[in-house]
């Protein structure tokens, strides 16, 4: 592939192009992992878990099989994500990082669309917990 031969602008369209097409991409994988968990297929094949398949199987990294298999949850509880995702409104990352408080009704899909991962971070981000102080009490003997 010699792409020195493609003009600025050419080059700017066909990646735009290919981002396109990786979305959509993306999004039908995440349908087929629904599918396929659903059906439990992982474990006919000698499988574990999911996990176990993306990574053995499948030869995803550690970090993308969990990215894909958590957002493919929270799509499978949000099909309304899908769409977003296809448009590019929300993205994998994003997705990933606001699943739990999706989950959990502490953050809503409108607060994520348009938001880069750093900002769902700290939309979704939980207040540390304040520890109890440790007291010491003497004891009379």
């Amino acid at each position: 592939m010699n792409l020195s031969i493609l003009t600025d602008k050419e080059l700017s369209l066909a990646l735009e192009n290919l981002i396109g097409d990786e979305r959509q991409v993306t999004l039908k994988v995440l349908y087929h992992l629904i599918e396929l968990g659903q059906r439990g297929r992982f474990r006919d094949e000698g499988y574990s878990s999911l996990f176990d398949y993306c990574t053995r199987k499948l030869k995803y990294s550690e970090g993308c099989a969990y990215k894909r298999i958590t957002a493919m949850r929270c799509l499978s509880d949000n099909p309304e994500l899908g769409e977003l995702f296809a448009q590019g409104k929300i993205n994998l990352c994003t997705l990933t990082t606001a699943s739990r408080a999706l989950r959990e009704e502490t953050a809503t899909v409108e607060q994520i669309v348009g938001k880069t991962k750093r900002e769902v971070e700290l939309l979704v981000a939980r207040p540390a917990e304040a520890k109890p102080r440790e007291r010491i009490k003497p004891i009379a003997v």
